[in-house]
């Protein structure tokens, strides 16, 4: 088997047909489709089960529900394929998608390879997708590093195609929220070839209510904590000013929010994080950040709240 997809299901009844239609349509034929249904109260188990019956290259797993990272915790054990590839269950994919990176990988057998997202707004018209044979290929750690602090490389799980050995040692955090941000960066210390496709091949659906559109306490705290985790990587060391000042970043949007919304919970460990932060470490625009911060804190605080925590709903 060379490829498998493993779509975590929950409560997605409405947007479930369309996934999974975008699979089975696929033009390449050697992949198997695992659906793991993460304890939905809805009828998205049941739509899983029908689809095994009709397709034999689609399995189901029923699970209590535990969350994205647990889902595809579960559908990897079981997975046969060469490769990995995560799709979220409320976005679909060009039927063309395999049958694209396929060629990349024959050609160059990288350990990971990232395509473009086409992202657009639930209910409203899509327009064509870019398609392109073109693609950059990074070798060797520095080159990989510097693409990811750049943002060529992004932190998304669903963009990429993943060899398996990558998740040997590696799983996604269960119980996290932007569990991406905290497992990527780990994924690319092993690997020596990374290819950045041109070809905009997923489709990424913005809904209300979906786990990233609830700007929930618990989501800035847990993007926060990925940041911090990747700055103190020693295998990251040489990038300290950018993850720095990314880690500073959103730890002052959390701690923002957690004192205008009276998030007690987390209120007393960003203050302590943020009393630990090293001025000399921060680029330029955080720096300024900082200086505020220290000599009209609530004036900064509320700044910070209104464009970066408001503003982003």
């Amino acid at each position: 088997m060379k490829y498998s997809i493993i779509v975590p299901v929950y409560n997605v009844e409405q947007y479930l047909d369309c996934c999974v239609q975008s699979l089975i349509r696929q033009t390449f034929s050697d992949f198997e489709v695992i659906l793991v249904d993460d304890g939905s109260s809805d009828s998205s188990g049941k739509k899983c089960d029908v689809y095994a019956q009709q397709d034999l290259r689609i399995k189901t797993i029923h699970k209590k529900n535990g969350g994205l990272s647990s889902a595809r915790n579960v559908g990897m054990r079981i997975a046969s394929g060469e490769y990995f590839i995560f799709i979220d269950s409320d976005d679909y994919v060009d039927i063309k998608l395999l049958s694209s990176v396929d060629v990349v990988v024959s050609r160059v057998n990288p350990d990971l390879v990232q395509f473009k997202n086409h992202t657009f707004i639930d209910g409203q018209g899509i327009e064509n997708n870019n398609i392109s044979e073109n693609y950059e290929v990074l070798e060797g750690r520095k080159n990989i590093f510097d693409g990811y602090i750049h943002g060529l490389v992004t932190r998304s799980a669903w963009n990429k195609v993943y060899r398996r050995e990558l998740f040997l040692s590696i799983q996604y955090p269960e119980g996290r929220l932007a569990e991406d941000l905290a497992t990527t960066y780990k994924l690319l210390e092993l690997c020596n070839s990374v290819v950045c496709m041109d070809s905009e091949l997923y489709f990424y659906r913005v809904r209300t209510g979906s786990i990233m559109g609830t700007g929930s306490m618990k989501l800035y705290y847990d993007v926060m904590l990925g940041h911090y985790e990747n700055l103190v990587d020693p295998e990251w060391k040489h990038y300290k000013t950018e993850l720095a000042t990314a880690y500073y970043n959103n730890l002052m949007k959390a701690y923002a929010k957690s004192m205008i919304e009276h998030e007690d919970k987390y209120r007393l460990e960003l203050r302590q994080r943020l009393g630990r932060v090293n001025y000399g470490d921060l680029q330029r625009e955080s720096k300024i950040v900082y200086c505020a911060f220290k000599l009209i804190p609530n004036r900064t605080l509320k700044f910070i709240y209104r464009r970066y925590v408001q503003g982003a709903k």
